[in-house]
């Protein structure tokens, strides 16, 4: 039986693993770019650890011009961590430390669940058609452990609001367009997964303890085997994205599936 401290402590660990994102970025130092500052960003880490980093970077090298400044704002990157990296080269004298203090851009509004999500698009084509991909609404985290251990190989599930996706196909080899951090792996950055439904929500598994710490992750037993493609000269909207094809390896059964990039989820359905 767990203790209310046992209980206390995995939970912690859980949130904060969730909201840090990827060990990778745990205690880097290096010099620092804007593309390490969106790459960190569309991997779901909080404002606060994006500007931890950068306070703890050995040096930086920002690009605030004000046209860079508007793509920042563009990709939805928080003003605090935009103020952020101003404040960083201003402090290691970078060349835009010297010019004119540039304004820190307003704070877009985030993206609108079940709405289409303008930064970073989706598409899905089926039977040579294309359809918008939408963000799916999230209703939380299921926290999972081991009856003796709850620490070791304890999970956390992402709830996806509802039982099933609004877009529904009858393809069963759909391909997908997704746009994704300029330099980024899309072996690392985006995953194809079916899903099952329980009490009116969707759930994936995100995330795994290991040792004393959280890893952000997706099983690779879960993942639909994909190709991946780059789609040269695809529309963006912001020279820091990329778009890539997926393409399942596989012909799809019918079910739901969900497409994971980064922090965003996209889901469908395959009926039968």
């Amino acid at each position: 039986m767990y203790t209310n401290l046992t209980r206390v402590l995995f939970v912690s660990a859980v949130i904060i693993g969730l909201g840090h994102g990827l060990d990778i970025f745990a205690g880097e130092t290096a010099r620092m770019t804007n593309n390490d500052v969106i790459e960190m960003f569309q991997a779901g880490l909080s404002s606060e650890v994006i500007i931890t980093q950068i306070e703890q970077a050995d040096d930086t090298d920002f690009d605030l011009a004000t046209s860079t400044l508007i793509e920042l704002s563009n990709l939805g990157i928080p003003s605090e961590v935009v103020a952020a990296m101003q404040k960083a080269n201003q402090s290691t004298g970078s060349p835009e430390a010297a010019s004119e203090p540039q304004p820190t851009p307003p704070q877009p509004p985030p993206p609108m669940q079940g709405l289409p999500l303008g930064n970073r698009p989706a598409t899905l084509i089926a039977n040579d058609e294309t359809h918008t991909m939408y963000t799916a609404k999230m209703a939380g985290i299921k926290l999972t452990a081991g009856a003796y251990v709850p620490f070791a190989g304890s999970k956390a599930k992402t709830k996806i609001a509802g039982s099933r996706a609004r877009l529904r196909i009858k393809d069963t080899s759909p391909a997908f367009e997704v746009s994704i951090a300029v330099g980024s792996h899309p072996e690392d950055s985006i995953a194809l997964v079916k899903v099952k439904s329980k009490d009116d929500v969707r759930l994936i598994t995100t995330g795994k303890m290991r040792g004393a710490g959280f890893t952000r992750m997706i099983p690779k037993k879960d993942k639909v085997p994909l190709e991946f493609e780059r789609v040269p000269g695809a529309s963006t909207q912001s020279s820091y994205l990329e778009v890539y094809k997926l393409t399942p390896k596989k012909t799809l059964e019918p079910g739901e599936y969900v497409v994971v990039a980064g922090h965003q989820y996209f889901d469908f359905a395959i009926d039968r």
